[in-house]
């Protein structure tokens, strides 16, 4: 079996002398595809967290996604895993729509979240109204999804297509491919972006005096470029003038 892996850096290219073997996972719901490999660092290899990665078996196309965490060792092994575009929709938000099909939230939230889209099916359900507060995307999106399955009786799947989102009835779809692989040992250094890092924050405060809602944005453009967008979102207290959420050490780039 032909195994390909490409990983590019701005207008670099590399195809890397692998170590072991490539594992690949995916799931039907609620988690980004994830690719999990080692290769061998030289003097030509640079790459770096938010870098595309492909993968491809006998010249078919597997994976697409961005590095999120490397880890080198001091025999130059550089274990490295990558996500696809679902590992944005952990990002939270609050969304409120009316008359819309899974469909079309799907599309919406790609829109404002610069997700590459391919084949969504229509769902055909109507959603009359809905209101999505302080959730992840990916759970606004299944919601959607659940609603539509107990009104239409059928299921659809919410998946990435090699670097596109799409939506299909479950009944068109294949099984995945998964291999396994080896972890090493010896002294760490590792660099993530796929947890507590953001680079767009969201905050909302319930102006009890004007009655309505206020939103509050930060958000570095270039970071956003170069890993996508990592978002942060909670709500303001109005009594205690904290975020609703009890907080650890974040690393806001």
């Amino acid at each position: 079996m032909g195994q390909q892996l490409l990983i590019q850096n701005e207008n670099t290219v590399y195809e890397p002398v692998v170590q072991d073997e490539i594992t690949w996972t995916t799931e039907r719901k609620g988690a980004a595809g994830k690719l999990e490999f080692k290769v061998i660092k030289d003097d030509i290899l640079k790459f770096e967290e938010g870098n595309p990665v492909a993968f491809k078996v006998d010249n078919t196309n597997l994976f697409y996604g961005f590095v999120f965490k490397k880890k080198m060792d001091k025999t130059k092994i550089v274990t490295t895993t990558a996500y696809d575009q679902l590992r944005y929709l952990k990002n939270k938000d609050t969304r409120v729509y009316t008359n819309k099909r899974a469909d079309e939230v799907v599309k919406s939230i790609a829109n404002d979240y610069q997700l590459n889209v391919g084949v969504l099916e229509n769902t055909e359900y109507v959603i009359a109204k809905k209101a999505e507060s302080n959730q992840s995307l990916f759970d606004i999106i299944l919601n959607a999804l659940d609603e539509t399955i107990r009104n239409k009786k059928e299921m659809y799947v919410l998946y990435d297509d090699f670097g596109k989102l799409c939506l299909k009835n479950l009944e068109r779809m294949k099984v995945g491919l998964i291999i396994d692989e080896e972890t090493g040992e010896n002294y760490d250094y590792e660099s993530s972006i796929d947890s507590d890092t953001y680079n767009q924050i969201k905050l909302t405060y319930d102006n009890s005096d004007t009655g309505k809602r206020e939103v509050y944005m930060a958000k570095d453009s270039s970071n956003i470029e170069k890993w996508g967008v990592l978002q942060y979102f909670d709500t303001i207290d109005e009594k205690t003038n904290r975020s609703s959420e009890s907080k650890g050490i974040i690393r806001i780039i």
